[in-house]
């Protein structure tokens, strides 16, 4: 089981408004030895999500997603694929001046998402420590349901359903360290430096129209910037005692010219 919150910055620029978004996540799964080479493991997650775009709109919502995951380890090199979906619920308000001041449009949203995943990583290990190169690469596709607002008349928009596909590539550097501590509680703390080059879906873009628009007017569309490559930092301690019973606290962020993530982590792992 894991507990976490995070928060994700993007800075105010020419072409897009900045926005804020909190989020608590709570996760669970199970991980099963197979053969003596693989592993198949689940897992289900939810999430509470809060959206602010200044004093322009708000949108808060829930999300559910599952995975499954096969990994295999040969020697010191270790292959692993996922396959994760999930789907979104999202309520919006949009503060609209026009034609009157003071008057919200609301609406409600869908969107889900599915993203296959590989891993190849290497560890070399030392006595105490271990350093292990690794690279992910993904796709993920995601699919936003047409919806229309309502409350604010003609100035309500009708907004087209729309997908995105993003392709990830990610090669980071991982250092780990196990020390005893006392009444045999190991201490194993851990680093992780790397890059997330997103291949494609760095503009992703939306078209919508306004409900008091004459018939036959074209929609407009709105375009996103998304940086193309921010870099990752996380670390932590994990806790273990003599029953195999472990206690994770970590730290992750994500950094680049103009957006800023950090996610605080507390995990809980039990075998049975």
């Amino acid at each position: 089981m894991t507990a976490g919150a995070s928060s994700l910055r993007h800075d105010r620029t020419e072409q897009n408004f900045g926005f804020r978004r909190d989020a608590f996540k709570l996760a669970g799964g199970m991980q099963e030895q197979t053969t003596e080479v693989w592993h198949l493991g689940f897992a289900l997650g939810y999430e509470r999500s809060w959206l602010d775009v200044g004093k322009l709109s708000s949108t808060d919502g829930d999300h559910v997603q599952a995975s499954v995951t096969v990994k295999g380890r040969f020697g010191a090199t270790a292959l692993a694929a996922s396959l994760s979906g999930g789907l979104g619920w999202l309520d919006s308000k949009r503060s609209v001046a026009l034609p009157t001041p003071g008057v919200t449009a609301k609406s409600s949203q869908r969107l889900g998402f599915v993203s296959p995943d590989l891993r190849l990583s290497h560890d070399f290990e030392q006595r105490s420590w271990y350093l292990r190169p690794l690279v992910d690469a993904a796709v993920t596709h995601v699919h936003l349901h047409d919806f229309s607002e309502s409350g604010a008349g003609g100035a309500n928009l009708d907004v087209r359903s729309q997908s995105e596909t993003y392709v990830t590539f990610s090669p980071a550097v991982e250092i780990d360290g196990e020390w005893a501590g006392t009444r045999d509680v190991l201490l194993r703390p851990y680093f992780r430096a790397g890059l997330i080059h997103l291949a494609s879906g760095s503009t992703p873009s939306v078209s919508a129209s306004f409900q008091g628009a004459p018939t036959g007017t074209a929609p407009f569309t709105v375009i996103g910037r998304n940086d193309r490559n921010p870099g990752e930092l996380s670390l932590g301690v994990d806790v273990l005692n003599p029953d195999g019973m472990s206690l994770r606290i970590g730290y992750a962020g994500q950094f680049s010219s103009r957006t800023h993530s950090h996610a605080g982590t507390l995990k809980l792992s039990v075998p049975f």
